[in-house]
């Protein structure tokens, strides 16, 4: 004998319940990301993150890939720019080329911070993808021995901010060595 078929209606009700359900889900699951309680191995965090503000702390030795990692997860549309925060508790620093990996933000600032400033390095290519949009770049407390120019700032378009605050090494009479 065959059983007749059983169809199951759901009310609009029932259906808004589930899409809430899910949407909870899902804004908890972002809110986890954005406020650093994922579980990483690594000595850098997303600290207050948003699709707007990118604050990025580390401690120690860490690895390019680690920034960019956390960069690479907040929700981000390209048409956006965000501001972005790096803060340094570890010796020695180089920012590598196309470090925000295609993002680009408008406002950029570099904290060192320790028993002794951070040596800072900066790429000639680090923040290309943001020249036509930053318009405040900042650097604190960071020890810059290591960079022998500023022309990584050349090509931005819209900077009218520019602030190195104690700072270490800060010579405009040194001859580029690019």
């Amino acid at each position: 004998m065959i059983q007749p078929r059983k169809f199951y209606f759901i009310t609009p009700i029932f259906f808004l319940k589930i899409l809430l359900i899910l949407w909870m889900e899902t804004s908890a699951t972002r809110a986890k990301l954005l406020n650093n309680t994922w579980n990483d191995q690594n000595n850098c965090a997303c600290k207050g993150c948003s699709e707007k503000t990118i604050n990025i702390e580390c401690v120690g030795k860490f690895t390019v890939r680690e920034v960019q990692g956390i960069i690479n997860r907040i929700t981000y549309t390209g048409s956006e720019t965000f501001d972005f925060s790096l803060k340094l508790h570890t010796p020695s620093a180089i920012i590598p080329a196309n470090f925000l990996g295609g993002k680009r933000a408008s406002r950029i600032s570099l904290h060192c911070s320790g028993r002794a400033p951070t040596k800072l390095q900066i790429d000639l290519n680090a923040f290309r993808t943001s020249s036509f949009y930053t318009d405040t770049f900042r650097i604190f407390n960071c020890d810059l021995q290591q960079q022998a120019d500023f022309l990584f700032l050349s090509d931005f378009e819209k900077l009218n901010s520019l602030s190195i605050q104690n700072s270490l090494s800060v010579a405009s009479d040194r001859k580029s060595t690019r």
